[in-house]
């Protein structure tokens, strides 16, 4: 049985792509990547023995079929055909080749596409949207975050983290404590305290700057006054002299 199975086993023999033949050496073809005995790539048998094989491998990577020209098309075959033809051949050739480079040149390029009146239309509101949306994002003003100095206390060394709303000033921890001198008084952070006077501020100055609107107002109404007082007591002395002119 093992004598049988020495007989029936199958040893892989390469065989060439090109030609189809059994190659005793084998190449890649680095155009197709199939594998062509060296008569495909050109190569002898001297090619096959020590640094002249070496170098063959190396040198040669395109195989017969991948090197053969291209066949013509029928377009080119047509273009081909007056250089075999004689003269009046060629003729009749010249013309037909002529023709389609005719045709082309009449075929009209496609003209650019050109946005309708509708879509300019579309597109404007579009970009004045944009245009709005950028504006009011850059009205929107963030609010700047609340940094306070931090001073330590006199007494316990520590930072004025409170305030103490009944004294009206910034205190620490250690004073509020039953050994400080602010004990069981009302107190807030100094952020908050900080938050609060602001706004309060803000609110005061915005009310100073309506008064003072107003008040502006009522000096451009009094200017007023006092020139229809003014033409009022132009046209009583007016009125006056012609009566001390009639008497």
């Amino acid at each position: 049985l093992k004598s049988f199975r020495k007989k029936m086993s199958l040893v892989p023999v390469p065989v060439c792509s090109g030609c189809g033949q059994v190659a005793a050496v084998s190449i890649s073809c680095s155009t197709c990547c199939l594998l062509c005995c060296g008569t495909c790539f050109g190569l002898t048998s001297s090619d096959f023995g020590g640094e002249a094989r070496l170098l063959s491998l190396l040198s040669v990577r395109v195989c017969s079929m991948c090197s053969e020209p291209v066949p013509l098309t029928a377009p080119e075959q047509v273009e081909a055909a007056p250089a075999a033809v004689s003269d009046e051949g060629a003729t009749d050739s010249t013309e037909v080749s002529a023709a389609p480079a005719a045709v082309s040149e009449e075929v009209p390029s496609a003209p650019e596409q050109m946005p309708t009146p509708a879509a300019a239309e579309n597109k404007a509101p579009s970009t004045a949207t944009d245009k709005e949306t950028v504006r009011k994002d850059d009205q929107v003003r963030v609010p700047e975050p609340v940094v306070v100095k931090r001073e330590r206390c006199w007494i316990h060394g520590k930072d004025l983290k409170l305030f103490c709303l009944q004294c009206d000033e910034c205190i620490c921890g250690e004073c509020f404590l039953d050994a400080g001198g602010h004990m069981r008084h009302q107190i807030d952070f100094v952020e908050a305290v900080y938050k609060e006077k602001r706004a309060e501020t803000e609110r005061k100055l915005a009310a100073l700057d309506e008064k003072v609107k107003n008040l502006k107002q009522d000096v451009v109404q009094v200017v007023k006054n006092l020139e229809i007082v003014e033409v009022a007591e132009r046209d009583v002395l007016g009125e006056i002299e012609a009566v001390c002119e009639e008497a």
